[in-house]
């Protein structure tokens, strides 16, 4: 299981768009439309979901990439469309964007099964900007939280598990943690470290 935090975007909320295009051609599955009041629901249009994020934000002027856009993604097939709403609602609480007005889309375009959560940066009752600092860190215990609140699951087990095979080279490494839904990269700070 892994999430990704897209860059932050401007008050035209492009995620909205994005997940209503991925909808529309049939990969995409509006599952959950959370914290709208009740005159936006699942049959609303884009442009009105869009339209109250937007006002939201234009409440704080300082904010000008007030767009969230989050993916968390699972391996293949390994959670159904309903559990990772169910997850991408609890890492949503984790995140601190509980409150907000948010959608969930699932789509099934890749051979992992993901889903799409977009909101606003800009919280809807006080129009102060939520603390994104480490906002990358946080959503990755998050969704560790998440996971374990309700799978009971244990990434650092996981991992753990994971080194405990023999390994000849990095690439096999690469491989090994890419096929159990984890990425590696190298730390820009150190050249001899790695990070995941």
């Amino acid at each position: 299981m892994i999430v990704k935090i897209m860059d932050p975007a401007g008050p035209s909320f492009p995620g909205v768009h994005y997940n209503d295009k991925k909808i529309d051609k049939g990969t995409g599955e509006l599952m959950l439309i959370k914290n709208f009041p009740s005159f936006i629901n699942e049959s609303s249009s884009k442009e009105e979901v869009r339209n109250y994020l937007r006002a939201i934000s234009i409440g704080n002027k300082k904010v000008l990439k007030p767009q969230f856009h989050a993916m968390i993604s699972t391996k293949f097939q390994g959670h159904s469309k309903d559990e990772l709403t169910k997850i991408a609602e609890n890492f949503m609480d984790e995140m601190k964007y509980g409150a907000q007005p948010f959608i969930v889309v699932f789509h099934s375009d890749t051979d992992n099964n993901h889903a799409h959560i977009v909101t606003t940066r800009v919280d809807k009752q006080t129009g102060k900007k939520i603390n994104d600092s480490y906002e990358r860190l946080k959503a990755q215990k998050a969704l560790s939280v998440t996971m374990d609140k309700l799978y009971g699951q244990k990434p650092e087990e996981e991992l753990n598990k994971l080194f405990g095979y023999k390994i000849g080279s990095i690439s096999q490494l690469e491989t090994l943690l890419n096929r159990n839904g984890y990425k590696i990269g190298k730390n820009t700070d150190d050249i001899n470290s790695l990070t995941f």
